[in-house]
């Protein structure tokens, strides 16, 4: 809302050249093609899941297979939620800040560049109060989980 909708969001992402439409070539040597990111992230999740001691030590702890292979298919649609989430959180910070860069105006030091979620946070969302202290608690608690 405070960019001007979802349309407006995709627009002003569109325009700079953030979303590109999928590349389907067969070309391997190509870094982010469709079937190097599906082939090479399906080996990444299998050998993320199934290779990795606590996950199997979790999926040994379930009573069947069954529920094991339920608990694998949760997970990855939780994966999928949270890489969406931190995707469409890039498009709108991006959006937000596309007319004023935060680094060229000093409202971030240049050797500080991984501040400029906590920089829209405390901007556009300083009026809500508490939010700050969850969006903290939130990365805490994301540092320190597994």
């Amino acid at each position: 809302m405070i960019v001007g909708g979802f349309s407006k969001l995709m627009e002003i992402n569109s325009e700079s050249g953030r979303i590109q439409a999928p590349d389907i070539r067969l070309d391997p040597t190509i870094r982010h093609s469709f079937w190097t990111c599906i082939i090479g992230g399906s080996i990444f999740y299998v050998s993320a899941t199934g290779l990795n001691q606590n996950m199997i030590q979790r999926f040994m702890s379930v009573k069947s297979v069954k529920k094991a292979r339920v608990s694998n298919w949760l997970n990855m649609c939780g994966i999928i939620l949270i890489i969406s989430v931190s995707c469409y959180n890039g498009l709108l910070t991006y959006a937000m800040y596309h007319k004023c860069d935060p680094y060229d105006s000093n409202l971030i030091p240049k050797k500080f560049k991984d501040q400029i979620l906590p920089l829209m946070i405390m901007d556009k969302f300083s009026d809500i109060p508490g939010f700050a202290g969850l969006f903290t608690a939130g990365v805490f608690a994301a540092a320190l989980s597994t």
